[in-house]
């Protein structure tokens, strides 16, 4: 299943790791970039833009 998120507070980056341990392909995006660091070491693809994560 393809996700995107926007939004790496409290609940999106849990949300966002589980599925992403669970081997779905998610996307993130985030207004400060380093919050997105540990899940694109888990295997998350991270964008610089919203729309790019569409």
């Amino acid at each position: 299943m393809k996700v995107g998120f926007i939004g790496l507070g409290r609940m999106g980056t849990g949300m966002a790791a589980n599925l992403v341990v669970r081997g779905h392909e998610v996307t993130v995006y985030n207004r400060s970039p380093a919050k997105a660091q540990g899940l694109i070491e888990q295997g998350a693809r991270a964008v610089a833009q919203i729309a790019d994560a569409c």
